[in-house]
């Protein structure tokens, strides 16, 4: 593979393309300038910081800076004279056009007509470069992390969830139990029949290995602000019965049908003043594999899952990210296939849904749809 010793990216609300194309094309001590406007400053500015965190993490010299911020990258005229400029300045620089406006793209491609072989985007779907020339470059993968992708896109990790005590004997014996509605109510407004219903939860807690039966009776549960909750010290117990076993299952199943780079369960993230919660993720060559996990069986609901998880992937993961909502959903009352509906409804092979059918597959030693979907 090609390496230069200066490249200029064009900076645009996805970072990652940029990233990747310092990681497979520039030398170890190449030249990066980042072009960026007013709106992506943030998105130039992680990816020069990451930058400086390869250098001293892999002994690089790698020199990234931030060219004055564009005005207007709608304008042509205003790209025009910063373009020149720079291909006067620095004659044998790389162009990775990605990123940015389409304006901004079409007028750095103008630019370097005459180095077709120097100019570059990337194809987030497939994980290819392609050159102005004609010329083709697979992604090479670096085993980039969760936490990698969040500093890139300005994504806080801001905590983890309660990791709540679970096996994967227990995974199996509440699977085996389930039958397809929660086993606890599920009233998320009024938590009052708490108090009421302690011999639901001992009901629920038997089926689970005697270790964590022992965990769950003889110490205090985490507690919430929630008045009902602080009383009765229920919060951890109930996500259990509810979700939090089913996102185990989808992200032990996931690991076991490709090997991951890395691997991250429950998992609070903040972005700007939104906070919102992952059930599971893993990266497997260079992409984010989001899961959404839930135990509900209705239809609309799993549609409302996909598109958040479709566009929560994204915020993380850029273009290559995918998704993928675990849910019981199976046939609704007149036969139709639910999770076909989803898909369809959504149309993206990229974000995908897996159903009852699927899970019991999964649960028999079949991760043939797992496995494809981690492929994609």
């Amino acid at each position: 593979m090609r390496t230069f010793q200066t490249i200029i990216i064009l900076v645009g609300e996805n970072p990652l393309p940029a990233y990747y194309g310092v990681l497979n094309f520039a030398t170890s001590d190449a030249h990066v300038l980042l072009l960026h406007s007013e709106k992506t400053f943030s998105f130039a500015d992680h990816i020069k910081s990451i930058i400086h965190r390869d250098n001293d993490e892999l002994r690089l010299q790698r020199k990234p800076e931030l060219l004055s911020p564009l005005k207007n990258p709608f304008d042509p005229q205003e790209l025009s004279q910063v373009m020149s400029g720079l291909r006067n300045t620095y004659p044998d620089a790389a162009l990775n056009y990605t990123g940015g406006t389409k304006v901004m793209s079409a007028v750095a491609y103008h630019f370097w007509q005459d180095r077709l072989d120097m100019a570059f985007y990337l194809e987030e779907g497939a994980g290819v470069f392609h050159f102005a020339d004609g010329r083709k470059e697979q992604l090479v993968g670096f085993s980039l992390g969760i936490r990698d992708l969040c500093d890139l896109h300005g994504v806080e990790m801001a905590g983890g969830v309660s990791k709540i005590p679970l096996s994967w004997d227990d995974i199996l014996a509440i699977w085996k139990t389930y039958d397809g509605e929660r086993p606890l109510p599920s009233d998320k407004i009024n938590y009052g029949w708490l108090k009421e219903n302690k011999q639901e939860w001992e009901k629920f807690l038997c089926v689970l290995t005697e270790p964590n039966q022992r965990i769950w009776r003889e110490h205090p549960f985490p507690q919430s602000s929630h008045q009902y909750y602080k009383r009765n010290g229920f919060k951890d117990l109930h996500e259990l019965a509810a979700t939090k076993w089913l996102e185990r299952l989808a992200l032990y199943c996931a690991s076991r049908a490709k090997p991951a780079a890395d691997a991250v369960p429950s998992q609070h993230f903040r972005i700007n003043d939104t906070q919102f919660e992952s059930d599971g993720m893993l990266v497997h060559d260079n992409r984010l594999y989001y899961f959404s996990a839930g135990t509900t069986k209705i239809d609309e609901y799993c549609k409302e899952k996909m598109f958040e998880a479709a566009y929560r992937s994204s915020q993380i993961g850029g273009g290559l990210a995918r998704s993928a909502v675990v849910c019981l959903a199976d046939r609704d009352r007149y036969n139709n296939d639910i999770i076909e509906t989803c898909r369809l409804t959504l149309n993206d092979p990229k974000h995908t849904i897996f159903g009852k059918p699927q899970i019991e597959a999964w649960m028999g030693g079949n991760l043939q749809t797992l496995a494809e979907f981690l492929e994609r």
